[in-house]
């Protein structure tokens, strides 16, 4: 699922994450590592594994990412893989799609250094304004029910649409002017 689209192709707000020293280059095969890494981090089952033997706990999450890799890649074959950096180091990656009318947020992670600190704000923000000036209708994600993340999306706007134990799938409309 290798993104062709420039970072700056009007996808995410750049200038919001310039301000914070923030920015978006399309990811690449040589990403893989990182982003197996990061899965890691972020994966909501992690801390049941820690019971298991590194050997058994590695095999079960390479795996893991290889299943969800093929996954956004057969279900988002359009889609738009960055990786967020820092100046030059990498902290997250960010998975978007704009094929269709409402665009999707298929994926956001970063790595647990730069949790809370606004980041993920910043990238939902920059993607609101981006789906905003292009005239999408909507965003819609998936998010665990149980995921803390779901405030965040609450608080920029994005409602309930469905819930299916254990996600629960929302969605943002930007304001009109009437």
């Amino acid at each position: 699922m290798a993104s062709t689209r420039p970072a700056t192709d009007g996808l995410i707000d750049a200038a919001i994450l310039a301000a914070r020293g923030l920015k978006l280059r399309a990811a690449c095969a040589e990403d893989m590592r990182f982003e197996r890494v990061l899965f890691e981090s972020a994966w909501a089952a992690g801390a049941l594994l820690a019971a298991l033997p590194d050997a058994a706990r590695t095999s079960l999450l390479d795996q893991q990412f290889r299943f969800q890799t093929v996954h956004y890649g057969r279900a988002y074959p359009d889609a738009a893989r960055f990786i967020i950096l820092a100046g030059n180091l990498a902290i997250g990656r960010i998975i978007v799609d704009a094929s269709a009318s409402s665009w999707s947020l298929i994926d956001i992670a970063l790595v647990p250094s730069w949790r809370g600190k606004g980041v993920g704000t910043l990238l939902l923000q920059g993607m609101l304004n981006a789906a905003a000036r292009a005239g999408a209708p909507s965003i819609v994600l998936t998010v665990e029910v149980n995921n803390p993340a779901r405030r965040l999306y609450e608080r920029l706007g994005f409602v309930l649409i469905e819930e299916a134990i254990p996600n629960a799938a929302m969605e943002w409309r930007p304001l009109r002017a009437t």
